[in-house]
């Protein structure tokens, strides 16, 4: 399945801040260029985004609500884990709306770029990446990333505020849009601020906490 989920907060804490597509990135190249074949890529995934994401296409298999925690969000996805397995999601925030779907799922591996199609081949984000829900419990040996709280401007939560054992892990691995590693502490603050009772680390791709977070999967 595919998920939208609407955020209240994307555009008071990323403001103008967008993410373009990524010039040195090859898959972006085709998809963005201005010719005939680029045109055709992007037609495409527009009916790529569409085949997915048309709700009254779909009517018989979507399902629509509100999400009032981060505990209601876990349980939206089964905790990130599919047969027992920990599961990576691929995501893009918009303007509104977080868009994500499961990375592995075998419907998506022909798919010329997930974020790509998240976005219905938008030229910018706001941001794109990846996501896992970690069991804390069986973290052993995984980092801890800390954000410098007074240079990015807010306060991280304290974890006793936070629900039971698990943790959102989110980072920047978009070959399609290759957001900034400096932005982490804005989509930090979203997540905190969407879902304040789930603890919520945002990390860069290649870093040693996002080797080891992988090392899970």
């Amino acid at each position: 399945p595919v998920y939208s989920i609407e955020f209240a907060h994307i555009q008071e804490i990323f403001q103008s801040q967008r993410q373009s597509w990524n010039k040195n990135y090859d898959k972006a190249a085709k998809i963005f260029a201005e010719t005939k074949s680029g045109a055709a890529l992007r037609r495409m995934i527009h009916l790529q985004h569409n085949h997915l994401y048309d709700s009254s296409r779909l009517a018989a298999k979507t399902t629509c609500g509100h999400l009032t925690s981060g505990q209601k969000f876990l349980e939206l996805i089964q905790h990130g884990k599919r047969n027992g397995k920990v599961r990576l999601f691929t995501f893009i925030l918009s303007d509104h709306y977080f868009k994500f779907s499961e990375t592995g799922a075998s419907f998506f591996k022909d798919f010329t770029s997930k974020h790509a199609m998240h976005s219905n081949a938008a030229p910018s984000v706001v941001f794109a990446g990846e996501f896992m829900v970690v069991d804390k419990n069986k973290v052993i040996s995984a980092p801890i990333h800390q954000n410098n709280e007074e240079k990015e401007g807010f306060q991280l939560k304290k974890q006793s505020s936070f629900i039971g054992q698990w943790k959102l892990v989110i980072d920047n691995n978009s070959g399609t849009y290759a957001p900034s590693k400096d932005m982490l502490p804005l989509l930090q603050k979203l997540f905190n601020a969407e879902f304040s009772d789930l603890e919520v680390e945002a990390i860069s791709i290649g870093t040693e906490a996002f080797k080891s977070y992988r090392e899970m999967l």
